[in-house]
């Protein structure tokens, strides 16, 4: 159901004393990344600073993204929490306020085993009619989902895709084989490549918020087997790699938007911006190039 380029979308905030949503930077975000024809949107989601917003703000963002996009591309909404009611909750609101589509991850911090990561899903799975992309992303949660269990968890209900941050790629060619019916989606930026090449169809990239046309590029070259223009868009990898290695995202992403003219470059406590870092400047000058 979900393919091709989708962005992780940052949150923009205001540089004032609660870091306020910055709505008018936020419809600038929206409109940047229309016009470069990116196929879909996943808001509220770790580059977007989900689990630093409120209920409230969480409401509010879906509300105004769903609104502007007006169907134009598909919304997904980070719905992830340790609590399986928690995120059930979440993904209710998103339903409720015209999303397309949720992302869940396994539960964090409470380091569940196979067993608890399938229970989680089977009852998210079973309490929504919403499409859900499973996010299976162990530098966050700290518990991987073993082949298995997504072999388990791909034939429940609503389950449409795959969001992999793991770089097991031979888990990732073998999931495709046995499960044509499930997408496959890059979440990591610096392997899209090789993802593609073992059976992602697309990707949710926080690169994307700076590179949505190259990042589409390489998707699409891929997909319609056009391998020669394929390599060459593969010249923006290291410098995403380059990019998204400084420091913790979407760190480095709000500094570069910045720098775009598209965002303040502020992020919600306790994280800490980058003020006139020499590796990232270095970086931006060569942006053109790319």
């Amino acid at each position: 159901m979900f393919s091709g380029a989708l962005v992780a979308l940052v949150t923009p905030f205001l540089n004032d004393n609660n870091k306020s949503v910055d709505y008018e930077s936020l419809e600038k975000l929206l409109h940047f990344q229309l016009e470069a024809n990116i196929n879909g949107l996943v808001i509220c989601a770790s580059t977007g600073e989900g689990t630093l917003l409120t209920s409230e703000e969480r409401t509010d963002v879906i509300k105004f993204v769903v609104k502007h996009i007006n169907n134009k591309i598909p919304v997904l909404v980070g719905c992830s929490s340790c609590s399986t009611n928690e995120a059930i909750k979440n993904i209710n609101i998103a339903a409720d306020l015209g999303a397309n589509g949720v992302l869940v991850n396994s539960p964090y911090y409470i380091k569940p085993n196979q067993d608890s990561i399938l229970k989680h899903f089977e009852i998210v799975s079973n309490n929504t009619n919403l499409p859900i992309v499973v996010y299976n992303i162990p530098s966050r949660v700290s518990v991987n989902i073993e082949l298995d269990t997504l072999r388990k968890i791909f034939p429940l209900p609503n389950i449409v895709a795959l969001k992999d941050a793991t770089k097991n790629f031979e888990t990732l060619s073998t999931l495709h084989n046995e499960f044509p019916n499930i997408n496959i989606l890059s979440g990591e930026d610096g392997t899209l490549h090789a993802c593609l090449a073992h059976g992602a169809c697309g990707a949710i990239s926080a690169a994307a918020n700076i590179f949505p046309k190259e990042i589409s590029n390489i998707i699409n070259s891929w997909n319609n087997n056009n391998i020669k223009e394929f390599k060459s868009s593969l010249k923006v990898i290291p410098y995403i790699h380059n990019v998204m290695s400084v420091t913790t995202n979407p760190i480095p992403i709000k500094y570069i938007l910045n720098k775009m003219n598209l965002i303040k470059n502020v992020v919600r406590d306790p994280l800490c911006i980058i003020n006139n870092n020499e590796q990232l400047n270095n970086l931006i000058s060569n942006l053109t190039k790319y």
